[in-house]
């Protein structure tokens, strides 16, 4: 294995990780922030450290462009509001059904919107990722969801759907930004809807304090999601796409371990098996396309 591409694993499987807490970290922050509350307090510190960032490395920063300014916005808006979603129904479901349930919803909007704006054809590979996707999500709802646990099954959905949107539109937009030059915005955006949601339901303000656990784990997520983004930038660029895409669904078994040592959350045969179908169907496509790829590589050089 080369270096470029063991750096390339280890960062997407460090960014997985680190992914993977958030689940722990929105419940330990609970009982000092609310939905829209832990969201404007964690984004003014995601801005703070990027406006320093571009400030000592003003090299970096690439003015925008008009064709992009669009699709920009849209990423912007779509990823703007994920972590309300999710703070949902990581406190209300268990972190390992939180995590298929997103995962499944972004599966399915990424092949839609694919289709929609690449033309990308759903055969092959792709069109049974998406059946397996719809047995997980079908086995889930049949086993795992009742009438008290609708609304944070429909919050991890519409999560899923945000993220959908948040990664394929990215491809819209021109490859020449930094990685947080398009987090920017939507942390700027995610500040402004926040507010905004709070003031609506009046959200009563949180009590912040040095020595309050909530608001160190808080203020220390604004600072991993900046590190996370940017190991996923790292493995991106060291690896095949359609290899790193593999590694993604890491964090969904992250999640599910952290859920059963730290909180006892018990992984029913449901959970097991809808978990084990969405899993494969994040990884299937981009895997056989990585071995199609390699198998061609090596036939072309014996020839």
């Amino acid at each position: 294995m080369g270096r470029d591409k063991s750096i390339g694993i280890a960062a997407l499987v460090g960014s997985t990780f680190i992914y993977s807490t958030y689940g722990i970290i929105t419940r330990l922050i609970s009982d000092t922030f609310g939905a829209f509350s832990q969201n404007y307090y964690r984004e003014i510190f995601s801005i703070a450290l990027m406006v320093v960032f571009f400030g000592i490395y003003r090299n970096l920063w690439k003015k925008y462009e008009r064709k992009d300014l669009v699709w920009i916005i849209v990423f912007a808006l779509a990823g703007s509001s994920i972590m309300v979603f999710l703070y949902v129904s990581f406190n209300l479901l268990t972190l390992a059904t939180t995590y298929f349930l997103y995962y499944s919803s972004m599966i399915i909007t990424g092949y839609f919107l694919s289709w929609l704006l690449f033309k990308e054809r759903i055969v092959g590979p792709k069109l049974l990722s998406l059946l397996l996707v719809c047995i997980g999500i079908g086995i889930l709802y049949k086993f795992e969801v009742s009438a008290n646990t609708m609304f944070p099954v429909a919050t991890a959905l519409v999560a899923g759907v945000l993220t959908g949107i948040y990664n394929v539109t990215s491809k819209k937009i021109s490859g020449i930004y930094h990685p947080l030059q398009l987090y920017l915005p939507t942390s700027v955006f995610a500040f402004v809807i926040a507010i905004f949601g709070a003031l609506l339901i009046r959200e009563p303000l949180p009590h912040v304090s040095v020595t309050d656990t909530g608001t160190l784990w808080n203020t220390l997520s604004a600072a991993i999601a900046l590190l996370s983004n940017t190991l996923i930038y790292i493995g991106f660029r060291k690896l095949p796409a359609s290899l790193a895409s593999t590694l993604l669904p890491l964090e969904a078994i992250f999640a599910a371990i952290f859920g059963l040592f730290i909180y006892h959350e018990t992984l029913s045969s449901a959970i097991f098996v809808s978990g084990a179908c969405i899993i494969i169907a994040a990884g299937l496509p981009d895997l056989i396309s990585y071995f199609s790829k390699h198998e061609n590589s090596n036939s072309n050089r014996s020839n």
